[in-house]
């Protein structure tokens, strides 16, 4: 931590801009955002099971786009797929959960479209299949390498990622509204896996060199006797992370749903 801080300077590793906004989004949301109505049309409080959700979402906000996760991932290709899991994987699915459906109908209304994709059964599996071959693209070490390079294509590529994240996590939680709760969520994870399949296993295969930057993860500076210590991150740690995230997120989501 304190080579981080050495480095890249304590604003970098502690990020405190994402503090302040986690805590003006903790604020609204315990002020309007954990209420749904009621009986009589009176609003009442989600029970705080679901709120918890919520506020874990605010921490893997903070740790998906900032803290010190942000600045190891500029020095490994692993914390990079780490925070790419906790982005889309952990916060989408967390703040879903934790948000009431008359709040998640007026943020998916007020997208293009947004109203016909309430009422089609469709959209969850096309949005899962552009999610999925969006990060699978992403990951490839020469379109990674390249888009390092080229900032706005780089932001395009994960605003795309946020959004088709957002359907297909949507779709996860209203699957029971379509009388075929069980079978739509069990495509969602059988095709999840079979999109990341091919790019785990580039991952796995690639050799320490495939990914530019980021490559190495700072450890210790200085030798220890006549030994360099460090850690060399071949990729291969971040293809099976990836795999397992996504098993572990769908199975979890199951559970969640289940007071959603």
């Amino acid at each position: 931590m304190f080579l981080l801080v050495e480095l890249y300077g304590w604003h970098a590793v502690l990020t405190p801009e994402l503090l302040v906004v986690a805590a003006g989004i903790a604020l609204l949301y315990a002020k309007a955002g954990n209420i749904q109505p009621g009986r009589e049309g009176v609003f009442v409080a989600i029970p705080w099971n679901r709120q918890a959700l919520f506020y874990a979402g605010l921490v893997c906000f903070y740790f998906g786009y900032g803290g010190f996760l942000s600045v190891l991932a500029k020095e490994s290709i692993d914390f990079y797929v780490l925070q790419l899991c906790i982005r889309y994987l952990c916060m989408i699915p967390l703040f879903l959960a934790g948000l009431p459906v008359w709040i998640r109908n007026a943020l998916l209304s007020r997208l293009p479209g947004g109203c016909r994709v309430l009422r089609n059964d469709r959209y969850g599996l096309f949005a899962e299949l552009v999610f999925f071959l969006l990060l699978s693209v992403l990951l490839l070490p020469i379109v990674f390498n390249v888009l390092l390079k080229i900032v706005i294509l780089r932001f395009m590529v994960h605003i795309g990622l946020l959004a088709s994240a957002w359907l297909m996590w949507e779709y996860f939680f209203r699957a029971e509204r379509f009388g075929r709760l069980w079978n739509n969520r069990k495509k969602l994870l059988v095709l999840g896996s079979i999109l990341l399949f091919p790019i785990c296993m580039v991952m796995a295969g690639s050799s320490a060199v495939a990914y530019s930057h980021p490559q190495f993860i700072l450890c210790i500076s200085k030798p220890v006797g006549a030994i360099q210590y460090g850690i060399v991150s071949k990729s291969a740690s971040g293809g099976v992370l990836l795999m397992v995230a996504q098993q572990l997120s769908f199975n979890l989501a199951i559970r969640v749903t289940r007071s959603v």
